[in-house]
């Protein structure tokens, strides 16, 4: 009887370890790296400013009252905008200034969960201001800007992270507690040091997926699943083709393939992100292929920012073997920087030697570290920066060995240790500027004389003691002894050991609860709108999302369905025909004679803004006044042309070309007869 009670334990206790071991695998698949999501946040925020800069060009014309596209056309239920608080190009500059300093303040990491909120409420702002301008990079960039709010972006590579470490070592300071046992427990449990598991996580991965599986789905026509001809006909969209669309064209096979593999990827590329088995692996292709898929589309296809922010969201998902790999082949084998200064120099000089190292230093093997040994450290974990190994080459601890030489001698304010060189005072600070990538061209231009002013105003910055420039940051003396060290060593582990309070607890739990909802919710909203979709025309009552009119105020509401069900068999776009008082037969797009049979420039040259408003003008009734009365006011008020004369009167034309039947085995794409564009008139404007 015992024996079997002791086989049946035995048997619980095996399974109990394999449903362990696979809650473990099944976790694993859903981390994220600190040092993943702060390049992404560096990435997307540098992404976010490009697009904000790229809108700027049309500033007047999109988000203003004497522009195509007013206030009063703009009106939209269940949307906010603080961008209709005005209509003056006045607050159009200034929002736009402050929604930029917004994304600046994101990418350096300051105060980023709050620079985060803001950046999530005045993109929604700008989105809604003039919606007939996104597409569906927008409705990328903004849905997972939603999701950044909850992740911890601004471990490494920000203002934050600096200030934290500052106030950590000045309460080590306090408590009389040395760096070096804190290291160790760090370096016992780099693994979970690293990495990031919660609700916010899974929900943000859980989001990627979902665009791309519903895209997938949303292609159900047969030129995605019978004859393959989705691509060719993706690359037949005249109003969008360049670069080497024209070259895949000419292999028909290859473009089935396409066809296949991009529909395949689409379902297969998310999973692979949260592969329990070989999840470094899975995920490097994962985001090599959308890497590769995304750029595929950029060459073929003039899609502008919409090629990028795949990539970038991509970066969150690095898995932490990359940084790993970075850390120990390419950053430990360079030359080691020990940056000592004196830690009762001026507390400025102390951030700036951080702050540099942080954003300057980038892929650089570097120390940072105080005369007195109490404030060391390496310089972060994924962008550079050494920690201490315990096992050493010889060649290494010798290196160490004249480096402890180095830190024994009394430094002034801060010198630099590299090859045997002593840089310090002034001297350091060009060595920074020369061993930067950012500022390394602009070194040699910069005399000795400005490095000892900029020195100087480092030194004395926000130092209201004239007398003595060291004496505003005097951190007291230690004399650490054995048994207190042990003490703080004891007290250390019992905090370690001291488990965290319920009401924590019960918050962790409550919020991971509630981000598993709102992912199961989206989930479920993305599959009503696919419903919705796939049975237009029936009662599909009770597939209308609900909460509707909340998500669409928070402005997280989305529709995956780009080439879906089909791309267009056809191709469109607009062109004018002005009339000026000089000249007649303008095309008001190029200023030159009005060509109907070709397709136009402008299209590839006016940005990406323009072109979807544009191309809205062609299918909108409703925006082709306001659009008239802008040309008018540019031509007759704004921009005057003297060589045209006074605008009088234009015409707006609709152009519609067919795109020809995909080539067979009997002919290639050569070989098949043009089709002609077909021009219907859309509006005429009388200023």
């Amino acid at each position: 009887m015992k024996y079997n009670n002791i086989n049946n334990s035995s048997n619980i206790n095996k399974k109990s370890i394999i449903s362990g071991k696979l809650i473990e695998k099944i976790k694993d698949g859903f981390y994220l790296d600190y040092r993943s999501l702060s390049l992404y946040r560096v990435l997307f925020s540098i992404y976010l400013l490009v697009d904000l800069i790229l809108r700027c060009q049309n500033l007047t014309e999109f988000y203003t009252d004497y522009g195509s596209y007013p206030r009063s056309s703009a009106i939209q239920e269940e949307r906010y905008s603080l961008h209709q608080m005005s209509g003056s190009f006045e607050f159009a500059v200034v929002i736009f200034f402050i929604h930029g300093c917004i994304y600046f303040s994101m990418l350096i990491g300051y105060k980023t969960r709050f620079s985060t909120i803001l950046a999530f409420i005045f993109l929604s702002s700008l989105q809604n201001r003039n919606h007939f301008l996104i597409d569906g990079s927008d409705d990328y960039s903004r849905i997972l800007l939603f999701y950044t709010i909850f992740l911890p972006i601004n471990k490494y590579f920000s203002i934050d992270s600096i200030l934290k470490e500052q106030k950590e070592q000045q309460q080590l300071h306090n408590n009389n507690n040395s760096n070096n046992k804190i290291g160790d427990n760090i370096s016992n449990k780099i693994k979970n040091y690293y990495t990031f598991i919660s609700g916010s996580s899974i929900a943000f991965i859980l989001q990627f997926m979902n665009i791309y599986i519903f895209t997938a789905l949303f292609k159900s026509a047969d030129t995605w699943h019978v004859d393959y001809t989705a691509v060719y006909y993706a690359l037949n969209l005249l109003q969008f083709r360049h670069g080497l669309a024209e070259f895949f064209l000419q292999f028909p096979r290859f473009l089935i393939f396409l066809t296949r593999g991009t529909l395949i990827f689409e379902y297969i590329g998310p999973l692979l992100l949260i592969s329990p088995f070989k999840n470094t692996t899975c995920r490097i292709i994962s985001i090599l292929g959308f890497i590769a898929m995304h750029i595929g589309f950029g060459v073929c296809l003039n899609l502008y920012l919409f090629v990028f922010i795949p990539m970038v969201v991509c970066m969150a998902f690095l898995p932490s073997d990359i940084w790993t790999f970075i850390r120990f082949n390419y950053i430990e084998k360079k030359d080691l920087i020990t940056i000592n200064y004196n830690s009762n120099t001026s507390q400025s000089l102390q951030l700036f030697l951080k702050i540099y190292s942080t954003f300057f230093l980038v892929g650089k093997n570097y120390k940072i570290k105080s005369n007195n040994n109490l404030s060391g450290g390496g310089g972060g974990g994924g962008g550079g920066g050494s920690s201490n190994n315990n096992q050493k080459g010889d060649e290494e601890e010798g290196l160490e060995i004249m480096d402890n030489v180095h830190s024994m001698f009394y430094v002034d304010s801060v010198s630099i240790y590299f090859k045997g060189q002593i840089y310090d005072e002034e001297k350091s600070i060009k060595f920074l500027f020369q061993h930067s990538i950012v500022f390394q061209i602009f070194s040699k231009l910069i005399s000795d004389k400005l490095y000892k002013l900029l020195f100087s105003f480092i030194i004395n910055f926000n130092n209201n003691n004239s007398n003595n420039k060291y004496e505003k940051l005097k951190l007291p003396s230690y004399k650490l002894n054995n048994n207190n060290n042990n003490n703080n060593n004891n007290n250390n582990n019992n905090c370690n050991n001291t488990s965290k309070p319920t009401k924590f607890k019960y918050r962790q739990h409550l919020r991971n609860l509630f981000f598993i909802l709102v992912a199961t919710y989206m989930f479920y909203y993305n599959v009503c709108i696919y419903t919705l979709m796939m049975d237009s025309g029936r009662n599909t009552n009770i597939w209308e999302p609900p909460l509707q009119p909340l998500i669409k105020l928070v402005k997280i509401d989305q529709y995956w369905a780009m080439f879906a069900p089909s791309p267009p068999d056809y191709s469109a776009w607009i062109i004018t025909d002005a009339e000026f008082s000089i000249k007649k037969g303008i095309d008001l797009f190029t200023l030159e004679k009005t060509d109907y049979k070709e397709v136009p420039d402008y299209l590839f040259k006016i940005g990406q803004r323009k072109r979807n408003f544009f191309l809205a003008v062609g299918y909108l009734d409703s925006l082709r006044l306001e659009f008239g009365r802008y040309q008018c006011r540019r031509f007759n008020i704004y921009e005057r042309n003297y060589e045209l004369g006074k605008l009088e009167k234009f015409k707006i034309y609709g152009v519609y070309q067919s795109t020809p039947l995909p080539p067979n085995e009997s002919n290639d794409y050569e070989t098949l007869p043009p089709t002609q564009p077909v021009l219907s008139v859309l509006w005429e404007h009388i200023c």
